[in-house]
């Protein structure tokens, strides 16, 4: 029944004892050279977002270090909020079993249920997911230039909670397209992981050449195996194969930005990235842009539209960004437009991947690390003749694909879940009684 949905906040909830909130330790407790190469994770606000924490680039302390600061240790099913910057301040993360043990970062605040038989974890972190939660931390957040959030303000967030069994049933509804988006990024992951290996083995590591010279199996089927020599030239590169620049083997295009002052650039049918447009990306795949512009904003963008399957790559703030364009898409002039000409923008997106360290050593700018075009060009590249670069698309070109087809399904996933969040934490949709009561729907 509505009537048993009871408005309520996260302050009434602490006064109860239902649930905790704790900030983070205070910068005095953890320095900069508290850091160290392996340890315990520490989560930073840039590592929350989206419900989850970005385990990519965790810093880490010592276990003894971890030891003093053993109070703000994370559990399984806390809520961590991103407490302060522009982009985070309210975004969450809902603690998996694998975040369990790590330290919650300075720019964090801790959010623990006690009362479980009450407060479904879970449930209530969907609630703060929600658009409408998330902004209104980041209108309540003090201070405009870097909004920062503090325990007060969070005490203050009120919403309707309804029944534990309706919790329930919401929390397994939504998580059910969780977890299939989850599932759907480690596979992402782990075809991502699959073509990096296979391109350091065939074209930096020369495996399967070092195999053949040696007298070993390659571990290839015969036929790719006879693909590669069994020796190595002067120059040190596999018999045969030979140093190019990148530019000979792709066509690199140069974007730019149309007047913001005439509105008749803007706001069309066409995409236009920039570097921001590839910074939250979850797997190498984008999909549209925050921008877009008009047939007369794309006649006065030097790259024009480039084709679907170009690969993206930021040249400055950052340099590295990489993905595929899903759709035909220009670009601003942060950005290098990468479309196949003897090789296939999969190559282009290994080898660049690769190479992020070259780019970074051979930029320029005062203001800000760039590479030039030309620069990106001249750079030296390992090309193999064209059977073995046939037979590395043959294998890398479908795993783009899958990319492609895996990003536009969580894109889906994630529509339909942002839809129904609002309508069934407001109570507006229901979840039929059985379910409710936590019985199989």
């Amino acid at each position: 029944m509505a009537s048993e949905w009871k408005e309520t906040s996260i302050g009434a909830l602490c006064d109860a004892g239902i649930c905790a909130v704790q900030t983070g330790p205070f910068g005095s407790q953890l320095h900069s050279y508290d850091y160290v190469a392996t340890g315990v994770p520490v989560v930073p606000t840039e590592a929350i977002r989206q419900r989850r924490i970005d385990t990519t680039n965790l810093p880490k302390i010592a276990a003894s270090k971890a030891e003093e600061l053993k109070r703000h240790r994370l559990y399984e099913s806390d809520i961590l909020f991103a407490r302060r910057g522009a982009q985070a301040t309210g975004e969450i993360a809902f603690v998996q079993q694998a975040d369990a043990g790590s330290i919650c970062g300075t720019g964090a605040i801790l959010l623990r249920v006690i009362k479980r038989e009450t407060l479904d974890p879970e449930y209530l972190s969907f609630v703060l997911a929600d658009v409408s939660a998330k902004a209104w931390f980041r209108f309540h957040a003090i201070g405009a230039t870097m909004p920062n959030l503090n325990e007060g303000i969070i005490r203050k967030f009120s919403f309707r909670l309804p029944p534990p069994a309706v919790q329930i049933a919401v929390r397994r509804a939504l998580s059910c397209l969780d977890d299939k988006i989850e599932l759907n990024r480690r596979m992402a992951a782990t075809l991502e992981e699959m073509a990096r290996a296979l391109f350091k083995s065939w074209f930096v590591d020369f495996d399967p050449v070092r195999a053949k010279a040696e007298g070993r199996p390659t571990g290839l089927p015969a036929a790719t195996a006879a693909l590669f020599p069994d020796s190595f030239g002067e120059d040190g590169l596999p018999e045969g194969w030979q140093e190019t620049p990148f530019g000979d083997a792709f066509d690199i295009r140069n974007g730019n930005t149309p007047s913001t002052e005439e509105p008749r650039y803007w706001d069309g049918e066409h995409h236009w990235a920039t570097p921001k447009d590839l910074s939250p990306l979850a797997s190498p795949v984008l999909l549209r842009t925050d921008r877009t512009l008009s047939d007369h904003g794309v006649a006065v963008v030097n790259s024009g539209l480039l084709p679907g399957g170009s690969l993206l790559l930021s040249t400055r703030a950052p340099i590295g960004y990489l993905a595929f364009a899903s759709r035909p898409v220009a670009i601003n002039q942060g950005m290098a437009g990468i479309v196949g000409k003897r090789l296939s923008t999969a190559f282009a997106w290994q080898w660049c991947a690769a190479n992020i360290d070259t780019f970074l050593a051979v930029a320029g700018g005062s203001t800000f690390p760039e590479i030039s075009k030309g620069t990106l060009r001249r750079l030296p590249m390992v090309v193999a003749p064209a059977d073995v670069s046939s037979a590395f698309a043959a294998c890398v070109d479908p795993i783009v694909e899958r990319l492609v087809q895996l990003a536009r399904e969580n894109d889906h996933l994630a529509t339909l879940r942002d839809t129904l969040l609002p309508r069934l934490i407001s109570g507006e949709l229901r979840i039929k009684d059985g379910a409710a009561r936590g019985e199989a729907a």
